[in-house]
């Protein structure tokens, strides 16, 4: 069975990157994308049985979808 790991991200526009913070993780993991953040994440609990999910902020989820709309 797993964990499940919810992991407030953020979005900081003056340095372009992702935060992601936790009690866990005792450090916020910085990240330019989400994917590269989970990964990050997920590095430092390895070897934990974790399910992952990221929690954005209102800062962020702008970001994702102002990057989504780029994509297309």
């Amino acid at each position: 069975m797993h964990d499940r790991l919810e992991i407030a991200v953020s979005y900081d526009l003056a340095k372009g990157y992702y935060i992601g913070i936790h009690p866990e993780l005792r450090t916020p993991v910085v990240a330019l994308s989400l994917a590269v953040l989970r990964k990050r994440v997920e590095e430092r609990l390895i070897g934990e049985d974790i399910d992952i999910k990221l929690v954005l902020d209102a800062t962020a989820e702008r970001e994702r979808n102002r990057r989504r709309a780029g994509d297309r």
